[in-house]
């Protein structure tokens, strides 16, 4: 995902907005790796630990952070005119 997308849903007003939607406890963890680089050994990948009273509120939560994600890197993707370059011949 990009990077623009991946800050926006990393924002406290996003999760908090699906922490309430959902009843559920959202903590970001980890340290982010560049795509192809392995963490050290005792590291993890970024992640998001979600945690809940039911398995369908973490459910819940897991497919609106998805959906969310999912929105803003939509929105981020460059359009398809501009992708190779900001020339045109």
């Amino acid at each position: 995902y990009p990077q623009t997308a991946r800050f926006k849903v990393m924002a406290k007003d996003v999760l908090s907005g699906i922490q309430e939607l959902t009843k559920a406890a959202i903590i970001t963890k980890g340290q982010y790796y560049p795509p192809g680089r392995n963490p050290p050994v005792g590291e993890r990948k970024l992640y998001f630990f979600i945690e809940a009273e039911t398995e369908a509120a973490v459910k819940a939560a897991r497919k609106e952070l998805r959906r969310s994600l999912e929105e803003h890197a939509a929105v981020a993707a460059p359009a398809e005119e501009s992708r190779y370059g900001k020339y045109k011949l």
